[in-house]
């Protein structure tokens, strides 16, 4: 019996230990996108943005056509690849403003040609 506990205790270690790394993992690639509309649409970006979820905020931008100014406020952005540093150039180039752009990111796009 005292080994089939251990064994079943250890069983149940590696479990959380999985479960824990798929947490963090999920927690550290998520971005969340709040649109508020007040003249501008603005669209504030937060956490990282990377190639697998631009798409979702590129059709949130496209959406807006009702000729209002679109702007991305990406104070609380905290990560990009280069991916989203080039589709980031992509919004500036088609009239997106890009509002409180990292240093880093802004740097990264210039390198990359991505400004226009």
């Amino acid at each position: 019996m005292p080994g089939s506990q251990l064994v079943t205790e250890l069983l149940y270690i590696q479990r959380l230990v999985l479960a824990s790394r798929l947490l963090s993992s999920a927690a550290s690639s998520m971005l969340k996108i709040q649109r508020t509309a007040n003249g501008d649409v603005v669209f504030t970006v937060s956490g990282r943005l990377e190639a697998h979820n631009v798409g979702e905020l590129s059709a949130l931008l496209a959406a807006e056509q009702d000729g209002r100014t679109r702007v991305l406020d990406l104070k609380d952005l905290v990560l990009v690849d280069s991916d989203a540093v080039g589709f980031l150039g992509t919004c500036e180039a088609d009239s997106i403003v890009l509002r409180n752009c990292p240093p880093y990111i802004r740097a990264w796009m210039v390198r990359e040609g991505a400004q226009p």
